[in-house]
């Protein structure tokens, strides 16, 4: 059970970090 959760965060926090380097990305091509 504990494993499932600290997998899911990791994964959460994998998609969340990809997810700000994109938004970095859009806004300098915006800038």
């Amino acid at each position: 059970m504990s494993v499932m959760n600290g997998f899911r965060l990791n994964l959460t926090e994998r998609l969340l970090g990809v997810n700000s380097h994109l938004n970095v990305y859009s806004f300098d091509e915006i800038i």
